[in-house]
């Protein structure tokens, strides 16, 4: 089983999503206990890290297999979440 580590401003999103999305957001980062490279998560090209699509928002975490450690490094919008770095 893998720790999840949030490495993002909770209170940031607690703000800026609606509570059903919010619950569904949490639900994701939760399952990446058990699988953290569930059916639909994509690595990213051009940048480190995963993606796991929740409806319209992105999840970008990174996966430490040797520590059993994933890092979640940000959560956003489809078309906000590609432009930071």
């Amino acid at each position: 089983m893998y720790n999840v580590r949030l490495e993002v401003d909770l209170a940031k999103i607690c703000k800026k999503f609606p509570l059903k999305d919010k619950e569904a957001i949490f639900e994701a980062i939760k399952s990446l206990e058990i699988n953290p490279r569930p059916n639909g998560v994509i690595k990213l090209a051009g940048r480190d890290g995963y993606r796991m699509r929740v409806g319209d928002y992105r999840i970008i975490y990174h996966i430490k297999d040797r520590e059993l450690l994933v890092l979640v490094v940000d959560i956003d919008g489809r078309a906000d979440i590609y432009k930071k770095r």
